[in-house]
């Protein structure tokens, strides 16, 4: 990983994580607007009659961006090009690892909004397809379930994990812990199906069940170390339906 990429959990690492992805909302319209000034230039240079056609207005644009000097010829320039390997704003993650008991977590709000507004973070100035800005995918890595609501006390904040889309649990031979989790899920999941899939899963040391709370199929629920499905007998593939 790049350095510069890394953060250590402290009070102000959330605002740190927001001015990158606004950076990166920036860095792409920048992109947009020479990508779209380089095509309008070179469509209005394609011959002589569209050379005498070029407004004062234009000219001086071209020549901010280096297209033409100041003896009014044109400048050796490449097209602009996209800094990722992929055309499209960034993607961005990211994941809190050993942050219990953390500055970053004694006051949780700008985390916790950080994590539920995700999509919303860092607005792009012209929609992306699907995509309205840079947003942030948030992921943590927590040995202790829930705590203290701040995560002062250990664990997770509440409204993280009420929020949650995916989970990951490893092995737990809390009763207690257990039983927090079934009460947060009731609703979503059913408690015997969860049961039943998490004692399949967690059979050998470091292995682990995956929960996707908003499968966009019932057999897509759970997986057992990230890549074997688990799939009940009573539930009906919906994969194909329209």
């Amino acid at each position: 990983m790049n350095e510069e990429d890394i953060f250590l959990p402290s009070h102000d690492s959330v605002d740190k994580v927001i001015e990158q992805l606004e950076f990166e909302a920036e860095d792409w319209s920048d992109y947009i607007l020479e990508k779209e000034l380089y095509d309008k230039f070179v469509e209005q240079t394609k011959n002589a009659e569209s050379l005498t056609a070029i407004s004062e207005y234009d000219l001086q644009l071209y020549q901010d961006a280096g297209f033409i000097n100041n003896e009014g010829d044109l400048s050796e320039f490449e097209k602009p090009s996209w800094k990722y390997e992929i055309e499209r704003p960034a993607q961005c993650i990211l994941i809190c690892d050993d942050i219990i008991g953390s500055p970053a977590l004694a006051n949780s709000k700008g985390l916790t909004k950080l994590a539920i507004m995700n999509r919303h973070i860092a607005p792009l100035n012209e929609p992306y397809k699907n995509r309205s800005a840079i947003g942030c995918a948030c992921i943590f890595l927590t040995q202790q379930y829930s705590g203290g609501g701040g995560g002062a006390h250990g664990g997770i904040p509440r409204g993280l994990r009420l929020n949650a889309t995916h989970l990951i649990f490893f092995e737990n031979k809390s009763s207690d812990v257990m039983k927090k989790i079934l009460e947060e899920l009731n609703g979503t999941l059913d408690e015997e199906e969860f049961i039943n899939a998490y004692k399949y899963a967690i059979r050998e040391k470091h292995d682990n069940l995956m929960v996707d709370l908003h499968p966009k199929c019932v057999t897509k629920r759970y997986r057992r170390n990230l890549s074997q499905f688990l799939i009940f007998p009573t539930q009906e593939c919906e994969c194909n339906k329209k």
